[in-house]
């Protein structure tokens, strides 16, 4: 080797050996300054974090989680659409796990692969995907709440009648929409660009075809219009009534059942129209009315004409279903009187006891403090409605409490004067929670059978009518 060559070569060794102490420099200078520190050219979900600390990362990191779960996402099916907070998808951001895996970045515990890992944060650029996930309760409780609403139902083929006149009217398909990948869409979202205002996620719909359509209605169409074309005349002696086809229209409803769609009369309908004809000739039965205090006749009463309707219609029934053109023969029943003993009028008369007492006029709705002969003052009352009516008679106030409880009806009852059998006199009646009855229902039989009074009037006769003192009830 001559001495020229020699010299070359150790001056390439020289060389190589400054060159890779000056990489090995600049390599561990690169290493410190990023000590601590995010790499360089390390993003996550576009967020520049090259020489942050892990906090800043955090920090930086929970400002776009705030600021993609608190915008609003609208799922789109079709032309329908729902909206809501990303926050209730269900999607989570971890932003701990997202800063540790770009905090991972260029470091390994074994020397030369960390000199390795770190060199090449120099050479390309590391882009790390958000650590997010879908709560899986919560996803399917937003999936329940909203993808119904983006459905439509579809609409059966059906079969109209207005004013007698028989229309079609169309079949609609419905849809469905598939959330199969939502989830997934979900998360996506969080690598959207932090200027969106809200995010849009459209959905595949499915086609839900309807169960009838209008090929179906071609039986229950004919059947409707034979209906429609039926002259029916309905006799009562001199009188005659003739549907017209409104009204026989007004009797036809249309069903589905067992996927057939289906032409029927309906019963209470064509009750009504007979009842509305019946009006022309029935005569309502009047109860004959005896005093029950001398028996003597107070009305004589009268029989009662009704139109036999359930005749009628099985005959209208019997005969639309077979012919086109009848007539029917309308049947009615008779219904006698009844006796009814009622108590008269009695009036308020005074004198009717020795001393004090109560009288009481349920016709009037009045309650009269009565001494001797002398009517001492009288109040509007409400006595007990049809249903819980107040008993007549004489009674006795057996006792008295200033403000008694009905636990049946859960209310007070101020100044009580019990008569016996859960009846008695008091105040308007008030509730726990401080509502009162109002005044306007005095004059009008409305209580369960007791006797109420206003506000102090109530009170007045609470002190004044002592234990034992005679009520008086009549009509």
């Amino acid at each position: 080797m001559t001495f020229k060559t020699k010299r070359i070569l150790e001056w390439v060794a020289f060389s190589f050996f400054a060159l890779l102490l000056l990489l090995s420099g600049s390599l561990f200078f690169y290493q410190q300054t990023y000590a601590g520190k995010i790499y360089h050219r390390v993003k996550i979900a576009d967020i520049e974090l090259s020489g942050k600390t892990k906090q800043q990362a955090i920090t930086l990191l929970e400002s776009k989680k705030t600021n993609v779960l608190t915008k609003n996402v609208t799922l789109t099916a079709g032309d329908k659409s729902a909206t809501a907070k990303v926050s209730d998808t269900g999607l989570s951001i971890d932003t701990n796990k997202s800063v540790n895996e770009a905090y991972a970045v260029g470091r390994n515990n074994k020397f030369l692969v960390q000199i390795y890992l770190s060199a090449m944060t120099i050479l390309k650029p590391n882009s790390i995907n958000l650590a997010v996930s879908v709560d899986e309760e919560k996803f399917n409780s937003f999936v329940s709440s909203q993808i119904p609403g983006l459905g439509i139902e579809p609409k059966n083929a059906e079969l109209k009648i207005e004013n007698g006149v028989l229309s079609e009217i169309p079949e609609q398909s419905g849809q469905v929409a598939n959330s199969g990948d939502l989830a997934q869409k979900i998360i996506s979202l969080s690598g959207n660009n932090d200027t969106t205002e809200s995010f849009n996620i459209p959905l595949e719909t499915n086609v839900v075809a309807p169960e009838i359509k209008i090929a179906d209605l071609s039986s229950a169409e004919a059947a409707a219009q034979k209906y429609l074309s039926s002259n029916i005349v309905l006799n009562y002696n001199s009188q005659s009534y003739k549907p017209t086809k409104s009204d026989i229209g007004k009797w036809i409803v249309f069903s589905v059942s067992e996927g057939l769609y289906k032409t029927n009369l309906d019963d209470n309908v064509i009750k009504t129209y007979l009842t509305t004809i019946a009006k022309n000739f029935e005569i309502q039965r009047v109860d004959k009315k005896i005093n029950a205090v001398d028996n003597s006749v107070i009305e004589e009463g009268r029989e009662g004409l009704y139109l036999n309707k359930d005749q009628a219609l099985k005959d209208i029934k019997n005969q639309i279903n077979s012919q086109n053109s009848f007539s029917i023969a309308l049947a009615t029943t008779t219904e006698a009187p009844k006796e009814v003993r009622v108590f008269p009028a009695e009036g308020i008369v005074p004198g009717r006891f020795e001393g004090k007492y109560i009288d009481i006029d349920l016709a009037q709705q009045k309650l009269c403090q009565i001494e001797f002969n002398t009517i001492l003052a009288c109040y509007t009352i409400s006595s007990g409605k049809a249903s819980t009516p107040t008993p007549v008679g004489t009674r006795y106030i057996q006792d008295k409490n200033p403000k008694a409880w009905s636990a049946p009806y859960g209310l007070w009852m101020p100044w009580w004067n019990g008569l016996g059998g859960g009846y008695g006199i008091h105040e308007l009646p008030e509730w726990p929670n401080g509502y009162k009855e109002g005044e306007s229902h005095l004059g009008t039989p409305v209580s369960h059978g007791c006797v109420r009074l206003g506000v102090g009037s109530a009170q007045v006769v609470y002190d004044w009518a002592p234990i034992g003192t005679p009520v008086y009830i009549h009509k």
